[in-house]
């Protein structure tokens, strides 16, 4: 990792996130979410929250997790978490992957995607990869299935006000290597 790509709007760096990074993934992960709630105390909730895990997941060394950035410049413009081995039957969680409106359809998300994939065929060949999606994040949806994805089930979850969520994932992730993510 540490590689920069040059895209439509110029070089993105990718790179492994450090303790120093929590409170920008933090704020980008809250602007991201943001536009999914309307609710202004459950925003001020979502920040604070956000904020918190992130530090805490950017302090702690863990080799079942794999936190990736995107930057141009000093900017966080993305960012993918993925925790390995999270569900005997679906394998490992893609807990986050979020590219700033200004930043998406540039292929950033698709190379944090690769990244994930790779990392994940690495450490668990065998195992799938999969993510919760809100049934109203239609973009999100289609990302997904343009890259191979299926809806695997959908569940009732508490998340960011919805009372319900979508499985999306991969039984053999490692396909997507192959083709162009």
């Amino acid at each position: 990792m540490g590689n920069a790509v040059e895209g439509k709007a110029g070089a993105i760096r990718y790179r492994e996130a450090c303790a120093e990074d929590g409170t920008a993934i933090g704020l980008l992960h809250t602007q991201c979410w943001l536009g999914y709630s309307p609710d202004r105390e459950l925003a001020n909730t979502i920040v604070s929250e956000r904020l918190a895990i992130w530090r805490q997941r950017c302090t702690r060394h863990d080799p079942a997790m794999r936190l990736l950035l995107a930057e141009s410049g000093d900017e966080l413009v993305g960012f993918a978490c993925a925790l390995a081995r999270r569900d005997p039957e679906f394998g490992s969680l893609l807990d986050n992957l979020h590219v700033a409106k200004a930043w998406q359809m540039q292929g950033i998300g698709s190379a944090l995607l690769r990244e994930v994939v790779t990392w994940s065929a690495e450490l668990t060949p065998y195992d799938g990869l999969y993510l919760w999606l809100l049934p109203i994040n239609r973009a999100a949806q289609t990302f997904y299935l343009r890259r191979g994805a299926r809806e695997l089930q959908a569940a009732d979850a508490l998340a960011a006000g919805h009372t319900s969520m979508l499985r999306y994932g991969w039984r053999r992730p490692a396909s997507l290597l192959v083709k162009d993510c």
